[in-house]
């Protein structure tokens, strides 16, 4: 009798363990590469879409209207340039750090483009991007592989997902530790 009596035990405590380790498991979120998401100080209006980024100029950001959707800008391989996946061109600035002002464009299907700002017949250069650092921007990127911040790796509808499964498992687990433990009663 007390020999079946442990028997059960240990097979309940083995289904206790599992449930809380599965339970463990799909509640621990998953993190991806993270970029921070706050307005850089030496821009000196707030407003629009912006992307911090290291460049071949130095440290500075790209500001576009806040009116550009999301996902009409993607990064490119090796995420050295940023690129206009839409029909139609979308202007804006860049700023370093320092204060130096570019105009910027990204014509239809392009990369991003900068020349001095005012000049009367610009030369426009591609910016090549060495490492994003900040933004707001959601990309669009079909690779699979992670450049995006909170904002566009995982959507807010994908964050919301990610928890209500976690808490969903964790109450399972729960009603079954707790039928566990009226059999382990019952028994």
């Amino acid at each position: 009798m007390v020999k079946n009596k442990c028997v059960r035990l240990g097979r309940y405590f083995s289904a206790v363990v599992i449930t809380a380790v599965f339970a463990l498991m799909t509640a621990i979120p998953a993190f991806s590469i993270y970029y921070p998401n706050s307005y850089p100080s030496y821009i000196p209006f707030v407003g629009g879409k912006y992307i911090e980024v290291d460049t071949s100029l130095g440290v500075g950001s790209i500001i576009i209207s806040s009116s550009v959707p999301d996902k009409y800008l993607s990064v490119g391989s090796a995420n050295s340039y940023i690129y206009n996946t839409s029909s139609s061109s979308i202007s804006g600035v860049f700023r370093l750090r320092n204060g130096t002002d570019y105009s910027l464009r990204f014509p239809a299907f392009d990369v991003a483009q900068y020349y001095t700002a005012g000049s009367y017949n610009p030369t426009y250069n591609t910016l090549t991007i060495n490492q994003i650092l900040n933004t707001n921007v959601e990309f669009q990127d079909f690779s699979g592989r992670d450049k995006q911040n909170d904002t566009f790796t995982f959507s807010n509808n994908r964050e919301r997902f990610d928890s209500v499964c976690g808490v969903l498992s964790c109450i399972t687990s729960f009603i079954i530790l707790i039928f566990i433990v009226w059999r382990l009663r019952n028994d």
